[in-house]
């Protein structure tokens, strides 16, 4: 390239940074952008190498040089992306800096990236302002590892929950207070809870326990309550467990399950008869024996069994169980009754005529009319496991314990589905993922059906579509 070029397209692309950052302040609300100019533009090639920049903020942008190649290395970038970051130990200044990236494509050919820099009032330190006295970086506020604000331009959720709609200058206090109003929208609610469990806020855990008691918000709390280790958790959760909706029911159960010092509290309800054994379903045992606690598993084999048998004797159990389903009948009152047996034990993993989770196979369009087929597979589930499928126990630093399928692993974080919910996980917080070469559901699960509750589920399986429940 001559000289003339070169001036004229390095002239162009700082003219483009110019005009990021004339339609950033014309579009911002914030005094600290529209008044103050605390922010930055910038243009970078497709490896991360800076290209061009506006006359901004000199911190900005020497900062942000160094850091997009490790931001922009081994995505999988796609039109309509943004990536988003403020940590400032992966390419972030400090928290009140919140950088954005956007790919630019020529054709389908990745071309460059454009990148914004913008400092706002307040990103929810434990005080008011941008400037907080701070100990740690947890107290400065919420810290955002570099993940997607938008894939292929669909917003992601969570954090795009926790980022929208919270306002600056909203210090934990506000957050805490918007999360108790009731006279607000269950979404600005939802909103200031989940940037609440994002910074591990140590308030929260009492007002989550408060929450147990509000119909809109009772799912979320208690599945946030698992991010806390807290004597008084497991003695609410406890204690609620009996008022709580069947789908809650089961969260609760799970958050119980994901630590030690629950599960055993559980466990000893269990024994008490406080709580009912059956409510346990199959994920949320898997769960329980993944802690290797050798009481634990005494307990749950005296419920759930030890099947430790032959293939020669599934087929005998198979055969026997076979016998039992023959018995039956399959009215209406038969297929309303196994719906009810799919939700309690089932649909927390499978989805049926549209309905439950997606951690297993979706039976809505699989051979579950053929008797046989739906026998072998609970009775012997490990036989044959798609690799989509195959479980994973997750152990968290601070002694969490998750069951579930990794659904994909990023630079920094990965994604978990369980059957209470999606979780992003920040790869730092992992202590160790152990891949296991076996199914969610665990063998034994046919033992927790009695002859007529059988009949009723291989009924409603092996229906033609969705019934009333009873």
């Amino acid at each position: 390239m001559d000289p003339v070029q070169l001036s004229i397209f390095a002239n162009r692309l700082a003219g483009i940074c110019d005009e990021m950052g004339a339609l950033l302040r014309a579009s911002a609300l914030s005094p600290n952008i529209k008044d103050r100019l605390d922010f930055s533009c910038a243009i970078f090639d497709a490896a991360g190498g800076l290209c061009a920049q506006a006359a901004h903020i000199p911190v900005h942008l020497g900062s942000m040089a160094y850091a997009m190649a490790d931001l922009v290395e081994g995505r999988d970038w796609r039109p309509g992306d943004l990536l988003v970051v403020n940590d400032p130990y992966l390419g972030g200044t400090h928290l009140p800096d919140v950088t954005v990236v956007a790919p630019v494509f020529a054709g389908e050919r990745l071309a460059a990236f454009t990148v914004t820099r913008a400092h706002h009032a307040n990103i929810g330190a434990h005080s008011p302002g941008s400037m907080p006295v701070s100990r740690t970086l947890d107290e400065e506020g919420l810290v955002i590892a570099p993940q997607w604000l938008k894939r292929e331009g669909d917003w992601q959720l969570p954090l795009s929950r926790r980022l929208a709609g919270l306002g600056e200058g909203m210090a934990l206090d506000d957050m805490r207070n918007l999360l108790i109003d009731t006279s607000l929208s269950s979404v600005k609610r939802k909103r200031a809870l989940l940037a609440l469990v994002e910074i591990k806020d140590m308030k929260l855990p009492a007002l989550l326990i408060d929450l147990l008691n509000d119909e809109v918000l009772q799912q979320p709390a208690v599945l946030a309550l698992a991010a806390f280790d807290k004597p008084e958790v497991s003695t609410a959760i406890l204690s609620h467990l009996s008022k709580l909706k069947p789908k809650v029911q089961h969260d609760a159960l799970s958050t119980m399950a994901s630590r030690l010092t629950y599960a055993t509290e559980l466990m000893a309800a269990i024994d008490n008869q406080s709580v009912d054994a059956e409510l346990l379903s199959a994920d949320v045992v898997r769960q329980l024996r993944a802690h290797n606690d050798p009481k634990i598993n005494r307990q749950l084999e005296r419920f759930w069994g030890i099947s430790r048998s032959s293939s020669v004797s599934k087929l005998d159990e198979i055969k026997k169980y076979k016998r039992i389903v023959g018995m039956g009948n399959s009215d209406l009152s038969n297929l309303s009754n196994g719906r009810v047996m799919f939700n309690r034990v089932c649909a927390s993993c499978h989805k049926l005529y549209g309905e439950g989770g997606e951690l297993g196979p979706d039976l809505t369009g699989s051979d579950r009319k053929n008797l046989h087929y739906v026998l072998s597979n609970v009775i012997d589930p490990n036989a044959e496991i798609p690799n989509d499928y195959r479980t994973a126990i997750i152990r968290m630093k601070d002694n969490r314990v998750l069951i579930g399928v990794v659904r994909s692993r990023e630079p920094k974080r990965i994604t978990v589905v369980t059957p209470s919910e999606v979780i992003f996980l920040p790869k730092r917080d992992v202590a160790k993922i152990d891949a296991q070469n076996y199914s969610i559901m665990p063998e034994g699960l046919i033992r927790l059906f009695k002859d007529q509750e059988l009949r009723d589920l291989i009924s409603y399986l092996g229906g033609d579509g969705q019934v009333p429940l009873p």
